[in-house]
Order: C-alpha cells, then structure tokens, then sequence
C-alpha cells in the first residue's frame, strides 16, 4: 500500500518541517486524498472483494449441489470479466479460492470427465462450510488463509 502522505509531501515540495503548520498539513491531506482517489479510480486500483468471489461462486448450480461439478477457475474468471467488462486474470480469483479453501470453507477436487484437452484435468470448487461461507457473503467475515 502507497503512503500517500509521504507522496503528496513530495509532490508539494515539503519537509517534516512543514508539518507543524497547520495550514500545510491541509494541503498535504487534501493531495493525498487526490492521490488515493486517483489511484482507486485507475485500473490497478480494480479490486476484487472476498464477498464478490463468493456470490459469484454461489451464482454455479454445482457449488451447492453435490450431484453435479462446481465451477473452476476459468469459469468463475469468465463469468467476472464479462459482469465486470473487464479481463479479469484467473490468479485474481484463486487467491482468494486459497484462503477460503486454507480454512475448510470451500474445497476443490480434480473432474474426471476429460475436456479433450492434455495434461491435468481442470479442478472445480464445492462448498463445505456453509455458516462461513454465508458470513463471507454477507461481508461479516474475511478468509485470511
């Protein structure tokens, strides 16, 4: 995370000096929160929520349902770039899937079916823990891994 502090200090061309002016310390706090601003509106800025993974994992029939596979990891960064209209890297979405797989809220296993493709096949995601999860959802809890 930026210190913005530091930067706006920068940018205006103060010291630590310059702090003990009241009016100073204004101007510094007004040019960091342009710079917070500027930075959250930027595309690097694009966050991905905990919550927002979750409710996209729960929009999958297969999530809840044990009778049919979950979504993997291509599906659910898919179905964000195309609600977000942006091109959401998959690496994005499994940091995430970790943290809640870490705490037993969610897990993964490998689809037997074959896609056609070589290699390892694809691994879908299913609920395990579903008070956790509701509390992920709701934004009341955030998996640390």
């Amino acid at each position: 995370m930026a210190n913005f502090n530091k930067i706006a200090m920068s940018n205006l061309g103060f010291t630590i000096a310059d702090l003990r002016d009241h009016r100073k310390r204004a101007e510094i706090k007004a040019e960091a929160e342009r710079l917070r601003a500027a930075a959250q509106s930027s595309g690097s800025g694009n966050q991905i929520r905990q919550a927002e993974i979750a409710a996209l994992l729960d929009t999958f029939e297969g999530f809840r349902d044990a009778a049919m596979y979950g979504p993997t990891v291509a599906d659910l960064a898919a179905r964000l770039s195309a609600v977000a209209e942006d091109d959401i890297s998959p690496n994005r979405v499994v940091q995430h899937l970790a943290k809640m797989r870490s705490e037993g809220i969610i897990d993964s296993a490998p689809m037997i079916e074959s896609t056609g493709k070589r290699g390892r096949p694809p691994v879908f995601y299913f609920l395990t823990d579903e008070d956790r999860f509701e509390s992920i959802l709701k934004g009341e809890y955030t998996a640390k891994g």
